[in-house]
């Protein structure tokens, strides 16, 4: 599979764009993947040396979550669905977020899958 970022080597490494220490739960989601060559993944442009490309593989999971969570407020159902989780792995989100009356706030969800926090240019 060629690298996702240059187009030219193969690429044979995963790289988590939301770090393991970040959020737990993005670590297995596909969505916070990208393959990419070991170049472009640790060389001195890739996203552990270079504060720009880190922010720009983490706003790209960000869009995907949106994309995925296009409503305000979703059900444990919802949620699920949407984000294609197992049991386990809505637990885990869920028992960090409070619902409203309305069901869990989606820019909740996203700022908790993002390690807490959401990203701006």
């Amino acid at each position: 599979m060629e690298c996702e970022e240059c187009k030219i080597h193969y690429g044979s490494e995963n790289h988590h764009c939301v770090f393991k220490s970040q959020s737990k739960i993005m670590i297995n989601m596909d969505i916070n993947k990208k393959k990419v060559c070991t170049v472009c993944h640790k060389g001195d442009l890739g996203p552990h040396k270079n504060r720009k490309k880190d922010l720009e593989y983490k706003l790209e999971v960000q869009d995907k979550l949106k994309n995925m969570l296009p409503k305000d407020y979703y059900t444990l159902e919802g949620l699920q669905k949407s984000l294609k989780l197992k049991d386990s792995q809505l637990k885990y989100i869920i028992k960090n977020l409070q619902p409203t009356n309305k069901g869990y706030e989606t820019e909740s969800v996203i700022r908790y899958m993002m390690g807490g926090r959401t990203y701006e240019l």
